[in-house]
């Protein structure tokens, strides 16, 4: 009864966690997809409902695939706060787990413009990271926003510090010259200018080894604009015009356009400017328009167009107005977002309570069925058994009867042979006797072997050697065999289990070595030639068929 209820339970369980298999197997194959198609990984990720996610183990999981699928698809990490939440509350130890959900939680508050709490998780994870330095990828992504970070907050030498791990990293040129480009603005703006310089030239150098033009571009900027900071303004109008020439990116067009017209601007080249200015104007983001509008004023200022001027400043202020109710409604997405992510996995832990206390509402009946159900049949086993106790006690009064009655035949017999009785067993009598007793020690022989098999059967060794047999030997490079202490183990084991065995075989030639000892026993076993080959370490039955040879001899010559 009591296995039955453990085999009820189990069942009960192993029906409770299928859909949690199902979703360990999804969150499985979206990790396969991270690295080759985000875009999938991202599409698989969100068609799973969060009411599935009913433990914070799971949920934890699923925010970390979430987050890296989105930030690997380049799209806003806002959807993945309150799960980034979850994976923090349950990664509690310092595990490249919780350094994952440090980084996309600061990467996330560096989005919601949170600078602090950002920093605050960026640096731990960092600190967390420097106890697993195989982690690189993870290095990069936490060493490039908390550079930037850092940058931003005016801490340049501690920019400075993690520019220069982030460069320790890098496996790519790409990824090389994203690192030099942020190490050369800090030489410029400490005002290193020839170290900067050359940093920078490396920069441009991995870039166009890259063969990268959103990167080729991006380098080709940085280089002009610390020219432009050194006064050098024609060395930054050839690298600016160089930026737009390899740039075949939209979103970044919009400041190369931009910059090139301040450096016309500032050179007092006022229509070239315009037209840069313009062209920026087309294609930028509302806070690059803003940023046109206001040097297109103070250009038309400096024309004496004041109509002009102040018209690019009225669209300015539209912008200024439209971006700060855009900026609320943000503010308000994001918290319905957060509300809605959380009323999602509250429901998914809801269900899940419904479903565990059906459970066990059902395992409690089936329970109880059970019990009256066994106590049914504890009855009729107790019937029975008080029927056989009767038939018992008859049978055994038969018995007592049928045995006074050999003892008086034993008895007459007695008395007959009372002259004989010192008279031994015939001839025949005793080589028959002796005969059966022989097969007996035979018989039990095999079966003490055949007993000594199944033991040696039952040992991790013999597991070891099963797995080598079933082997393929399609590619006899691939073949496995035992090692030097693997068949100290497997001798240790067979002179343990086959110790009778092996003494006699010893007693009978005492010629043979413990290594044909071994043999003989692994033949006993039922091993074939090629397995017990790769149990002596060879991959091949030659050694052996030398061995049996000179077992041979041996056991002949004694």
């Amino acid at each position: 009864m009591k296995y039955i209820i453990q085999l009820l339970f189990f069942c009960i369980l192993v029906t409770s966690c299928s859909g949690d298999q199902q979703l360990s197997k999804t969150l499985t194959k979206v990790e396969s997809l991270l690295n080759i198609a985000p875009d999938s990984a991202l599409h698989l990720l969100q068609n799973i409902p969060h009411t599935s996610l009913s433990s914070r183990k799971t949920a934890a999981r699923y925010g970390l695939l979430l987050a890296r699928a989105t930030d690997k698809s380049v799209q806003s990490l806002l959807p993945c706060d309150s799960l980034l939440q979850i994976a923090l509350l349950h990664y509690k130890k310092d595990t490249p787990q919780r350094a994952t959900a440090l980084i996309y939680q600061g990467r996330l508050e560096i989005e919601m413009n949170q600078s602090e709490s950002a920093l605050a998780h960026l640096q731990e994870a960092l600190a967390i990271l420097q106890a697993f330095p195989e982690e690189k990828e993870l290095k990069r992504l936490v060493t490039s926003p908390l550079g930037d970070l850092y940058f931003d907050l005016c801490h340049y030498d501690e920019a400075y510090a993690v520019y220069k791990e982030l460069y320790d990293v890098c496996e790519t040129d790409v990824d090389k010259s994203m690192a030099l480009n942020n190490i050369s603005l800090y030489h410029c703006i400490v005002g290193d200018h020839p170290m900067a310089n050359s940093v920078q030239k490396n920069a441009l150098k991995y870039a166009y080894q890259a063969n990268d033009s959103n990167m080729m571009a991006t380098s080709e900027y940085h280089a002009s604009i610390e020219y432009y900071q050194w006064g050098k303004r024609d060395s930054a109008l050839y690298h600016a015009k160089n930026a737009i020439v390899v740039n075949n990116n939209e979103k970044s067009a919009p400041r190369y356009y931009h910059f090139l017209g301040d450096i016309y601007m500032a050179n007092g080249e006022i229509d070239s400017a315009m037209y840069y200015l313009s062209k920026d104007y087309i294609s930028n983001t509302p806070q690059d328009k803003m940023a046109t509008l206001y040097r297109q004023s103070e250009v038309e200022k400096i024309k004496e167009n004041y109509k002009e001027s102040l018209l690019y400043l009225e669209e300015y202020l539209d912008i200024v107005e439209s971006l700060y109710g855009k900026e609320r409604n943000t503010e308000m997405q994001k918290l319905i977002t957060q509300y809605n992510t959380k009323i999602h996995i509250r429901e998914g832990q809801v269900r899940a309570e419904k479903e565990k206390m059906f459970l066990i509402f059902s395992f409690v009946l089936c329970t109880i069925a059970l019990m009256l159900y066994f106590r049914h049949r504890i009855n009729e086993k107790k019937k029975q058994e008080y029927i056989y106790q009767q038939n018992l006690k008859m049978a055994q009064e038969k018995e007592a009867s049928l045995q006074r009655t050999i003892n008086d035949h034993r008895h007459f017999i007695a008395v007959l042979q009372k002259d004989n009785s010192d008279l031994k067993l015939s001839y025949e009598e005793q080589i028959k006797e002796i005969q059966e007793r022989e097969d007996t020690i035979v018989s039990l022989n095999k079966e003490k072997l055949a007993l000594c098999t199944w033991l040696f059967a039952q040992s991790k060794i013999a597991k070891k050697i099963n797995n080598l047999a079933s082997q393929s030997f399609d590619n006899k490079a691939t073949v496995k065999v035992l090692s030097h202490l693997e068949l100290a183990e497997l001798k240790k084991t067979i002179f343990d289990i086959y110790a009778d065995f092996i003494a006699i075989q010893k007693s009978e030639y005492p010629k043979l070595t413990d290594e044909d000892l071994l043999y003989l026993a692994l033949c006993e076993v039922g091993y074939d030639t090629q397995t017990i080959a790769h149990c002596f370490g060879f991959t091949n039955t030659h050694p052996i068929n030398q061995r049996k040879f000179r077992l041979k001899e041996r056991m002949t010559k004694t």
